[in-house]
C-alpha cells in the first residue's frame, strides 16, 4: 500500500477544525489515517474586538485511548488542505510537548472493586 503523509489543515462536516498527519491511502481513496490530531480553539482576545487567536488540543483525550490515529471517511471531510510553516511548528510544538506528558494510569476496574470490596470489610468489621 502507498501512502503519502503531510501536516494539514481539515474542517469536518461537523465543523470542528483539525490540525494532523494526514496519511493518504492510494488504494483507499475513501478514507484516510490521520495521526496526532489537534483540535482547532479559536480564542478571542478581549483587549482588540474582532481578533482573535488560536491554541490546539487533543482532539480525542490521550487518557482515553491507547493510541492518536484514527480513520476518517472523506464524506465527513467539507476541506482538507495544506497550511502554513507556522502551524506546521506550532502543531509540532504541541505533540512533542503533549508526547513528554505522560498520561496517569487509572486502575481498571477489577482493582477499583477489589479495592471498595476491600474497605467495604474493613468497614463492617469495625
Amino acid at each position: 500500500m502507498d501512502t503519502i503523509s503531510k501536516i494539514m489543515y481539515i474542517r469536518l462536516i461537523t465543523g470542528e477544525d483539525i490540525i494532523a498527519e494526514v496519511e493518504f491511502f492510494s488504494d483507499d481513496p475513501d478514507n484516510l489515517r490521520i495521526y496526532n490530531p489537534l483540535k482547532v480553539v479559536y480564542m478571542q482576545d478581549p483587549k482588540k474586538p474582532g481578533f482573535f487567536s488560536i491554541s490546539f488540543m487533543q482532539w480525542v483525550f490521550g487518557k482515553l485511548v491507547k493510541r492518536q490515529d484514527y480513520i476518517l471517511s472523506i464524506r465527513d471531510i467539507l476541506l482538507i488542505t495544506e497550511t502554513t510553516d507556522y502551524v506546521i511548528a506550532y502543531y509540532n510544538e504541541t505533540v512533542n510537548h503533549l508526547g513528554r506528558t505522560q498520561p496517569t494510569v487509572l486502575p481498571s476496574t477489577e482493582e477499583m472493586l477489589e479495592e471498595l470490596n476491600d474497605i467495604m470489610k474493613n468497614i463492617v468489621k469495625e
